[in-house]
């Protein structure tokens, strides 16, 4: 299945987006123009998640040189980080970088999620205390 022409000009937009390092905030309302700014923003994130959509884009980004390895290629070498100690010359692990690295690529995998959040009968009270039951006062 092949993609509608105003599909081909979001992707022509979005690689252009992407090289030019433009949010997509500031280009989607060219797309939609009747639309309100938040709104054609959403109508062009809606349009960029179909698939056939997405493939277009990926064939798009390849032929500027843009690829998922290359994306990620820096996140991977932060999860290696040393750093030098100016004085002595000795390498040591350099934490910080890592565990940056490491927050990008869980999400990058997906992995990382929401945070959890209390669900069902949950209630608030005294200092963000969470209880699952009403708090019944004794008499």
């Amino acid at each position: 299945m092949s993609i509608t022409p105003k599909q081909t000009k979001i992707v022509k937009r979005k690689v252009q987006a992407v090289l030019n390092d433009e949010p997509q905030a500031k280009w989607a309302q060219e797309i939609y123009p009747d639309a309100g700014k938040r709104s054609a923003e959403v109508l062009v994130s809606r349009e960029l998640k179909k698939v056939d959509v997405k493939n277009e884009l990926e064939k798009a980004l390849v032929k500027h040189g843009i690829t998922i390895e290359k994306a990620t290629k820096p996140i991977a070498d932060g999860l290696e980080a040393m750093k030098q100690n100016n004085f002595t010359g000795e390498f040591t692990v350099d934490h910080s970088i890592r565990l940056r690295a490491a927050s990008m690529a869980l999400d990058v995998l997906g992995a990382k999620g929401d945070k959890e959040k209390p669900t069902g009968n949950t209630y608030i009270f005294n200092k963000g205390d969470i209880v699952k039951e009403k708090y019944i006062k004794e008499k």
